[in-house]
């Protein structure tokens, strides 16, 4: 009965830690892994440093291409996109366009003032050798669905690449890297917690089943 008893203690600990756990899919099927962050969105952009000046400096930017990754520090979650990789590319622009985007979240930080700002979007144009870039954090990490889509590209010849953060960054472990199109869905739901503890009550019936057998 001890045993029972703790295992029925485990169960319900798993139910609730899973409970608050959110799920981060791209249109509907492929699930992303944020990476998990342990400074601030501002100081993981770190824009302007003395690295390349007025740019982002993540280390994932991509020449030629929009790199775009969410990030989790201290149980809020951002979006952020990477226009171009600096010191490299030869300017450009782009449109990006997300559905309620002011219900959604707000953007936290836009690295070029003279960007323009849409009701749903921005307009991106960067000069060669410098990138572009935003970081939009998500009032609800918890549930959201969002409708993203790029259009008017040029010096975009890479596309668009989305991380998943699988396991812990090492110099031997890269995020994995997926192509996308210039339209997609980005959603976070919670599992149902009816659903789970119908699976931790499953998982105590079958233990006594045992014992009785």
């Amino acid at each position: 009965m001890k045993n029972l008893t703790k295992m029925i203690t485990f169960v319900l600990l798993t139910i609730s830690g899973t409970a608050n756990s959110a799920i981060i899919t791209i249109n509907d099927e492929t699930q992303i892994k944020p990476l998990s962050l342990n400074q601030s969105f501002l100081d993981f952009y770190d824009y302007d440093s003395m690295c390349h000046r007025w740019s982002s400096n993540t280390g994932f930017e991509i020449n030629d291409g929009i790199v775009m990754l969410f990030a989790e520090h201290n149980n809020d979650l951002a979006l952020i996109t990477l226009v171009d990789k600096p010191g490299e590319g030869d300017g450009g622009r782009a449109k990006m366009s997300i559905n309620h985007m002011h219900e959604h979240g707000n953007i936290l930080f836009m690295d070029d003032a003279n960007d323009r700002l849409l009701a749903n979007g921005i307009n991106w144009r960067w000069n060669a050798g410098k990138n572009d870039g935003m970081i939009y954090e998500l009032f609800n990490m918890e549930n959201f669905d969002i409708d993203i889509s790029f259009s008017k590209l040029s010096g975009l010849d890479n596309g668009i690449t989305f991380l998943s953060f699988d396991q812990s960054l090492t110099a031997n472990n890269s995020p994995t890297a997926m192509n996308m199109q210039q339209s997609f869905s980005a959603q976070s739901q919670v599992p149902e917690p009816t659903s789970i503890a119908l699976f931790g009550l499953a998982l105590v019936g079958l233990s006594l089943r045992k014992k009785v057998i």
